[in-house]
């Protein structure tokens, strides 16, 4: 199948796929692909596809466009709508987005609507104007200025900015806040680490609860 070759245009299925210059495959605005999309590449998104993704090299979901299915990628920017799970080095979800799904990262970076649990090896940033949903949401460092509701664990260190909000408890090591900012649960500080979990321990976890969740689908 020549999806991914080097050409300025390959065809598949008769249809006329255009590349993204110096970033690998483009899947196009009137595109749908039912089924999995795996690339040495980069790979942008402005269609649908109704699958897992999966590239060495970075994924971007552009506003407008619907992916149904798994991402994993080096690096991955959601700007649209992605039901399904996310795990990559880095992940970024714009202010335009929806994601419904678990994320695994090194660091996070949430402005947009997520519902999902988030794991992050060191940083995860809720931007103002986020709106997240989680049953856990736990990283090494965590800096707050939108809306998040749900347990939150701060490994190491924990910052509530003046216009963050968060309807949950809070476990941190360290914890620092505005005098604007809101919490509704209860805070916990604990001296020493809290006890890791690997990532597939972690998986099976967000799978388990995200399974019991009743969650509005996409389409």
């Amino acid at each position: 199948m020549g999806f991914f070759k080097k050409d300025k245009k390959d065809t598949i299925n008769n249809t006329t796929i255009e590349k993204a210059p110096n970033l690998g495959s483009k899947i196009s605005r009137c595109m749908v692909i039912n089924g999995d999309v795996v690339s040495c590449e980069s790979i942008i998104v402005d269609g649908r596809v109704n699958g897992d993704i999966i590239s060495s090299k970075e994924v971007i979901v552009n506003r407008g466009s619907i992916v149904v299915g798994k991402i994993e990628a080096k690096v991955v920017r959601v700007d649209g709508i992605l039901e399904g799970p996310i795990e990559a080095q880095n992940i970024k979800v714009g202010s335009s987005a929806t994601t419904v799904g678990y994320m695994i990262g090194d660091d996070i970076d949430i402005k947009g609507r997520c519902d999902g649990d988030i794991l992050a090896k060191n940083t995860l940033t809720i931007q103002e104007g986020a709106d997240v949903t989680t049953v856990e949401a736990k990283a090494k460092s965590i800096k707050i200025y939108g809306l998040i509701r749900g347990l939150v664990i701060a490994k190491e260190e924990l910052e509530i900015g003046s216009s963050g909000v968060v309807e949950g408890d809070i476990k941190t090591k360290s914890y620092i806040s505005s005098s604007n900012s809101k919490v509704t649960g209860s805070i916990f500080r604990y001296v020493g680490t809290i006890s890791n979990k690997n990532i597939n321990e972690n998986k099976n976890v967000s799978n388990k609860i995200e399974n019991r969740r009743e969650v509005k689908r996409i389409r």
